[in-house]
């Protein structure tokens, strides 16, 4: 599977980041510490989040999902998010508006309280 385009992979769009967010940017940067939900962790990941070390920019900690997209399921996020240490974890889903949607189905199905 071909990995997403990352600002941890290229310094030349880290370095333009910087340049044009402003001072105090609230937000974060995603596709540092990558987590599949069928096999282990991608290396790659890792190493982009070593990369990245000194950057003022915050960074998530976690990113599952991309091993699965638009097959995300309920179950095995509640099932991944209980371990999780405190912290910015990203949970990649993107519904559609088609019908069915399944990954509209899933964010709604986490909404409803677990038993």
């Amino acid at each position: 599977m071909k990995q997403p385009l990352s600002a941890a992979k290229h310094p030349v769009v880290r370095r333009e980041m910087r340049a044009v967010l402003p001072p105090g940017f609230a937000g974060w940067l995603r596709g540092f510490d990558m987590r599949c939900f069928d096999r282990h962790p991608n290396v790659a990941g890792r190493v982009a989040r070593w990369r990245c070390r000194g950057s003022p920019l915050r960074k998530s900690d976690t990113v599952w999902g991309v091993d699965r997209s638009l097959r995300m399921e309920a179950g095995d996020i509640r099932a991944v998010m209980k371990p999780l240490s405190r912290g910015l974890h990203e949970f990649v889903l993107h519904p559609r508006g088609t019908t069915p949607d399944a990954e509209l189905e899933t964010l709604l199905q986490l909404r409803e309280p677990t038993a």
